[in-house]
């Protein structure tokens, strides 16, 4: 199924280094997202479900994003920044908006293809997520996850020997590095993850909320 919106994403002309806005709540499709962004190589950029239009706008900007997938509960904020990001060649949104044919519908980019699937060999050192601080304070910051990052806070949280048994009730939302901790290190995958609602997320086999190493941009 990542495969699928793998592919979708490259033959839309988004390309492995690129950097994309995943607007989401604590739904499957964005675990999936995470996942497909891994296998092509693509940048993902986490929004804050709570992040407002000039600030939705800002971190799209900043962070010269090419493609944005969003929710439909979301567009209302986003609907006017269309015209200000000329750049984004990929505008879409999981779930039906009336009266706007010119929006991808996420369920649309789920729909396999008839080539063979070939994705780019991505280096350990190359960026995987950038992820904004609030900004309380200042600007927001990007701070850059590379693979090779996620891939030790990975190993480090397989410390805590825990089984595909037990359940981590995660409570933050998955904008925040809390769900990068769930990547599986020798196979680059959520280990089976079960979104219930957009409140929460339930996930077998990791927990804790632990230090985090970041790569700076």
């Amino acid at each position: 199924m990542t495969d699928y919106l793998a592919r979708r994403l490259l033959a839309a002309g988004v390309r492995a280094g690129d950097r994309v806005g995943l607007h989401l709540p604590n739904i499957p499709e964005l675990a999936l997202s995470y996942l497909c962004f891994n296998k092509a190589g693509i940048i993902a950029v986490p929004i804050n479900a709570r992040l407002k239009a000039r600030e939705i706008d800002y971190i799209l900007h900043h962070s010269e994003a090419v493609g944005y997938i969003g929710h439909r509960d979301y567009y209302p904020e986003v609907e006017g920044l269309r015209k200000k990001l000329p750049e984004l060649r990929l505008f879409c949104v999981a779930g039906e908006i009336a009266n706007e044919s010119s929006v991808v519908n996420l369920k649309d980019l789920w729909q396999p293809l008839g080539e063979p699937a070939f994705f780019p060999i991505v280096d350990g050192p190359k960026a995987s997520v950038i992820l904004y601080t609030s900004g309380t304070t200042a600007r927001p910051k990007g701070v850059t996850h590379s693979h090779k990052s996620l891939i030790q806070i990975a190993k480090t949280m397989r410390r805590l020997e825990l089984n595909e048994n037990q359940i981590a009730l995660v409570t933050s939302a998955v904008t925040h590095p809390i769900l990068l901790d769930f990547q599986d290190s020798g196979r680059q995958k959520f280990p089976a993850p079960a979104v219930r609602s957009a409140k929460g997320l339930r996930c077998d086999g990791h927990s804790k909320c632990g230090q985090r190493k970041s790569v700076g941009r």
